[in-house]
């Protein structure tokens, strides 16, 4: 995508993460751009998935980011002899990196791999 179409992504993502600053909502933008191509082996966005750029850095922005214990979590329980430590979960639908719901839009863009 164009560097314009970039800075649509941001203008939008910076909108709807008011609280963010402009190297998160960067941070954010790169982090979804990342997980779209790990996800439908691409190298660039096409530009009819524009909005699923936005929906994904503003998830992940919600989320606090796709790093294993981002953000902010409070500790449920740790258990010393095996060394756990679980974290309680803001909601009970999320699971994983919370952008399970975006997954089947991710989908649709999957570039098929010839053998």
């Amino acid at each position: 995508m164009a560097a314009a179409d970039r800075e649509k992504v941001k203008e939008k993502v910076q909108a709807a993460l008011p609280e963010a600053s402009p190297d998160q909502v960067d941070d954010y933008i790169g982090q979804a751009e990342e997980y779209f191509y790990a996800k439908t082996s691409r190298r660039a966005f096409p530009d009819r998935a524009l909005h699923l750029w936005i929906d994904l850095a503003v998830k992940i922005g919600k989320s606090d980011g796709l790093q294993e214990g981002g953000g902010q979590q409070a500790v449920s329980s740790i258990k010393r002899g095996d060394t756990t430590i679980e974290y309680s979960s803001g909601s009970g639908s999320d699971s994983g990196s919370g952008l399970s719901g975006l997954d089947a839009r991710i989908a649709m863009f999957k570039v098929a791999k010839i053998r």
